[in-house]
Order: C-alpha cells, then sequence, then structure tokens
C-alpha cells in the first residue's frame, strides 16, 4: 500500500521534539494501518524502547492483537481498564473484582439494612454508585456532601411505601429515583463493606487507579498509544498522563465525540501538543465525503475512487437515535408488511424482546415491569388468553399477578409522586417516568397506549420477524452510537424523531455539536450510498 504524506509525516512524528502528539483520522483512514507503520518506525529509531497501545475494551484489545501481532516483542496492548487493574493491583495487592455486584444480597448482610427500603435496593444503589465514581471524593467525603445536599435542599416529609407512612428527613429526586438520609447510610456501608473486603467494580479500580501519581508498571513504557482519544474519561486521562514517557500519541476522531452523555470527554481538548491529520478516507467515495463535510462540522474529508456497486434491495441497514425508534419502525415494517413477503429483521443492539423490556422502564428491572405493564393495563385480571400468551412469549413460568413477582414493581411505582394523599394510576407512573428521565421510555409509551391489547400479537410478529429462516428481504436496525467501528455497502437513516438538532422555536439544542457528531458517524459507516428515510 502507498502511504499518503500525510500518513508518511505521522510515522516521522517520532523524530520531531514534542511529548505529546495528536492523531485525528477521519472515518475510514486506515488509522489501525498508519498506527502499526508508526510503531514500526519507533522501534527502528529506539530498539530498546516498549511502546504500550491502549484500547477501550477487550474487544478492541483483541482486534488490536491481530493487527499488531507481528510487533509483540516490543508493543504491547491493554485494555485502559487492564491498565488500571495492574495499578492498584501493585498498589494494594491482589483484590476482588465484582462485574454485577447484586447489592440486594450484600445489603441483607449488613446490620444496619432496614428491611422496609428492600423495595429501593437496587435503583438508589446503582444511581449512587454510578455518581460516586465519577467524582474524585473519598467515600467519607462523597457521603458528607451528599447528606449536606439532602439537609438543604430537602425536609422532614412522609415516604408513602405501599400503604404505609414512614417520616424521613431529606428526599431526592435522581433519573426517577428516590434517595433518603437513611439511604446514604446504607449506601455507605455497602461501599465500606466491599472495600473493607478489597472487592471492587470496574468504576471503583479506575477511580483510585487515576489517583497513584509515581505508578510503576512491570514493563516501563517509552511511548504510549492511546486510541479512541476523543471518547476517554477525566480517570483513563488522568492515568496516560501519569505514564512516564518520551512520548505520547493521542490516536482518534475529535468529531467522532459520540459519548459525553456518558461521562466521556475529548482528550484532544485537554492536552496540548501539534495535531497530524488523516484526512483521506479508503472506506467511501466523494459522495459520502461531501455530505459529511458539509453537515455542519468544520471537518474536511477526501473521498477515494470506489468501483461501481450492483444495488440490491435485499439488504437495508437503518441506523437510529434511540432503541425507541428502532422499535417503531419494526413496528411499522411488521404491520405494513405484505402477507406474500417474508421479513427477516436483526437487532444489533439487543434482541427484540430485550427492546421490548428496555423501552418502559428507568429501574432495570425490564423484564418484570414490561410484562406486568402489559398484564395490568391491556388485559383484565380474568383474560387468561393475553396471560397466556404473554408467559409464553416471555417463557414465563409464573403468572404474571402473583404478589412475589412484582411486588417490589409495584411499590416503586406507588411512590412516583411522594406527596401526603396523592394516588398516581400505573399509566400516569410511567408517563412520569417517561417525561422526567427517559424520551425513549414516553416514546414507548405512547406505542403501547396506541396499540392497547393488540401489542402482544405485534410482540409475537416482531420474534417471529427476527428468526425468519428464509426471508424475502433482510432489515438490520441499529443505533448510530452502537454502529461505531462497523461499516456496511450502504445505510438508511432512519426516521427517528430525536435526530431534531433544532428547538421548536428553531435554536439550536444545548448539544448541538454532540448532534451533528452523531450524524457524522451514522453516514460514515456507508461504503456507497448514506441517505435518509
Amino acid at each position: 500500500m502507498q502511504l499518503t504524506n500525510e500518513q508518511i509525516n505521522i510515522i516521522r512524528s517520532v523524530e520531531t521534539d514534542a511529548q505529546v502528539i495528536k492523531i485525528s483520522a477521519a472515518a475510514g483512514s486506515g488509522k489501525t494501518f498508519t498506527m502499526t507503520e508508526l510503531a514500526r518506525n519507533i522501534h527502528a529509531k529506539d530498539p530498546y524502547a516498549k511502546i504500550l497501545y491502549l484500547v477501550y475494551n477487550q474487544s478492541m484489545k483483541n482486534e488490536a492483537l491481530h493487527k499488531f501481532a507481528d510487533q509483540s516483542e516490543y508493543l504491547d496492548v491493554l485494555s485502559t481498564y487492564g491498565v488500571a487493574y495492574r495499578i492498584w493491583t501493585r498498589t494494594i495487592g491482589q483484590f476482588n473484582v465484582c462485574n454485577n455486584i447484586d447489592f440486594k444480597l450484600i445489603i441483607e448482610k449488613q446490620a444496619e439494612y432496614d428491611k422496609q427500603y428492600r423495595w429501593l435496593t437496587h435503583a438508589y444503589v446503582h444511581e449512587l454508585h454510578a455518581e460516586y465514581t465519577k467524582s474524585w471524593l473519598s467515600l467519607e467525603k462523597f457521603i458528607e456532601k451528599k447528606t449536606e445536599q439532602l439537609r438543604a435542599e430537602s425536609s422532614m416529609q412522609d415516604l408513602i411505601i405501599g400503604y404505609r407512612s414512614i417520616p424521613v428527613m431529606g428526599i431526592q429526586y435522581q433519573s426517577g429515583v428516590i434517595i433518603t438520609e437513611d439511604l446514604l447510610n446504607i449506601f455507605y456501608n455497602i461501599m465500606k463493606h466491599l472495600i473493607d473486603n478489597k472487592t471492587y467494580t470496574h468504576q471503583m479500580y479506575i477511580k483510585e487507579a487515576a489517583k497513584i501519581k509515581n505508578f510503576r508498571m512491570k514493563n516501563a513504557y517509552q511511548y504510549i498509544l492511546l486510541d479512541e482519544a476523543q471518547d476517554t474519561n477525566k480517570f483513563i486521562l488522568e492515568i496516560f498522563k501519569n505514564f512516564n514517557a518520551k512520548k505520547k500519541y493521542l490516536v482518534g476522531d475529535p468529531y467522532q465525540a459520540i459519548y459525553q452523555f456518558n461521562g466521556c470527554i475529548n482528550a484532544f481538548d485537554e492536552l496540548d501538543g501539534p495535531e497530524y491529520n488523516l484526512s483521506k478516507s479508503f472506506r467511501f467515495g466523494q459522495n459520502i465525503a461531501d455530505l459529511a463535510c458539509n453537515i455542519g462540522l468544520n471537518l474536511y474529508i477526501e473521498g477515494t475512487e470506489q468501483p461501481e456497486k450492483i444495488e440490491t434491495n435485499k439488504h437495508n441497514v437503518v441506523l437510529f437515535r434511540t432503541n425507541a425508534g428502532i422499535l417503531s419502525y419494526a413496528i411499522s415494517l411488521i404491520t405494513n408488511c405484505p402477507d406474500d413477503t417474508r421479513i427477516k429483521i436483526n437487532y444489533m443492539t439487543n434482541d427484540m424482546k430485550q427492546i421490548c423490556m428496555n423501552g418502559i422502564n428507568s429501574l432495570k428491572e425490564s423484564q418484570q415491569v414490561l410484562i406486568y405493564y402489559l398484564w395490568k393495563v391491556f388485559t383484565d385480571e380474568n383474560d387468561y388468553h393475553s396471560i397466556n400468551k404473554l408467559k409464553r412469549l416471555f417463557n414465563m413460568n409464573n403468572d404474571p399477578y402473583k404478589p412475589e413477582v412484582f411486588n417490589n414493581i409495584t411499590d416503586y411505582i406507588k411512590q412516583i409522586k411522594i406527596k401526603e394523599n396523592q394516588t398516581v394510576s400505573l399509566n400516569n407512573a410511567i408517563k412520569i417516568i417517561g417525561i422526567n428521565s427517559d424520551p425513549d421510555i414516553y416514546k414507548a409509551y405512547t406505542l403501547y397506549e396506541k396499540y392497547g391489547k393488540g401489542l402482544l400479537d405485534i410482540i409475537e410478529k416482531l420474534i417471529r420477524a427476527e428468526n425468519e429462516p428464509y426471508p424475502d428481504i433482510t432489515y438490520t436496525l441499529i443505533t448510530a452510537h452502537r454502529s461505531k467501528g462497523l461499516e456496511w455497502d450502504s445505510v438508511i437513516i432512519g426516521p427517528d424523531e430525536k435526530w431534531s438538532l433544532c428547538n421548536e422555536d428553531g435554536s439550536k439544542i444545548a448539544k448541538y455539536y454532540d448532534e451533528l457528531n452523531l450524524h457524522y458517524v451514522a453516514l460514515a459507516r456507508a461504503r456507497y450510498k448514506s441517505f435518509c428515510r
């Protein structure tokens, strides 16, 4: 492969005096190939140096190990969490990792645990854990700050649980979750129990590793390359800064920064250094390059000549802004499909049942809430036909109305509003959750409201379409966020209302440029054609 002038300049950057070097690589511009050639040149110029290539997760690590296989003598590939794990291990010794903590079991081991709060265990603990692990505060300082915040913002109120009223000090709402001062104390006991037993979640140990300034790893790396640097987080960036290396490379595409909503930051904006560009895309032609350059971002991409591609309508890839958009489009496909046409729908996020489940709740108790909602709203308690259909669709052994299955959920729904003598119907409760915390939920709610009991038949058809063995036409439905790193011959930007970039009055939305980045990522998945439907 003949190197471009831009690639040659990057490969020779090892000869410059700059300690931090930024490599901004457009979609499909041969970033990984350029990095392998850069690593070869580093080794040629500094044969005794060790190089570390940092990637985000295990799947990216496996892919990079394959591409850098012939350089393993002088180059290591590690995930960012793997580096943090090694740092924290060298700091405190071996520790246990919790991939999916069952907080309820841990709480039950604590003497301070009050069973009247059992219905809230998963929701409030996960909420506080997420907030704690995104801050630099120690556990003690975090609890102290949250307690002060609760006392400043709240007063004595009655927390209504079921038909009981319990006076508590301080009530705060976060993402539809109720947090009280009592629950803060329980959360502290849980975290203290984990730390005392040298047990950490991934988020906990990466936060602690970022605080270690003068760490020493088994191999001393003279060159560090951080991939996908536009979507890192403050702890990974701090670990990257703490490395004592001759040169550090930030590698990625600032215009593909699409995870700010998840606490990610663009490292290109955080560090100073010369920036090198890879602006020629080998993935797509000038037609798509022109689309990317004209969506409102200040970027330049040059396409490459592409051979003529025979058009086919046998397989359509449709990208969406939200899971609710996927669900709505899938329903329109199967309800408008002619009787003599067999369609197959691939869901590259999750399977259809999971998309339905995730669409209407914010409790992470997906299956129970969905089944309860469908049963309660769309069936009569004695409508055994619908109940049996629900059980069959979701492989349920127990009847959905049995109290032991749904006590936690019903108790939560009753507490969406914490005001004396105010009751909230299940319909309104789910509407409230959707409006206040997640537009996906509200969109899904309107679908259920629209189709009524017929939704059970629709879900059955969706599941059947997912498993169609002999399709006449296939659709792959995927969110734009999950499509990153993938490519197809052509893509369709789906009819998802959340693609909107402006408010009703025509003004730009607060995350205008973040959304433009997502548009760029979506249309750049195509090799030959990208268009809107």
